[in-house]
């Protein structure tokens, strides 16, 4: 199991932080801008497939990783271009004034 080589908390706890981080964060912003509609539609589905691969960090639990090297290659990359997209649509949004002010 690749979570033995941390040690227990520390295991538990790197493994919460990377579903958070990879998968949750992306894919529950994604589906508010989707509904919403507050920025374009390829940016949330792309936070949608980046949060779904990111579900493959939960089988650090497993003996035997298989393919799990390739699908987190590919989740790194669809989370790198979704955090680029969403950095700088946020960035528009506060240039314009678009999101308004609470």
């Amino acid at each position: 199991m690749i979570l033995e080589s941390f040690g227990g908390i520390a295991a538990l706890m790197f493994l919460l932080g990377s579903v958070l981080t990879f998968s949750i964060a992306p894919g529950l912003l994604s589906v508010a801008w989707l509904r919403t509609r507050t920025a374009p539609r390829w940016i949330g589905w792309l936070g949608i497939f980046g949060g779904v691969t990111g579900l493959a960090w939960t089988a650090m639990l497993l003996d035997d990783p298989g393919l799990l090297p390739l699908i987190w290659a590919i989740n790194a990359f669809a989370n790198i271009i979704w955090i680029i997209a969403a950095g700088a649509t946020m960035a528009r949004f506060q240039e314009s004034g678009e999101a308004g002010t609470a």
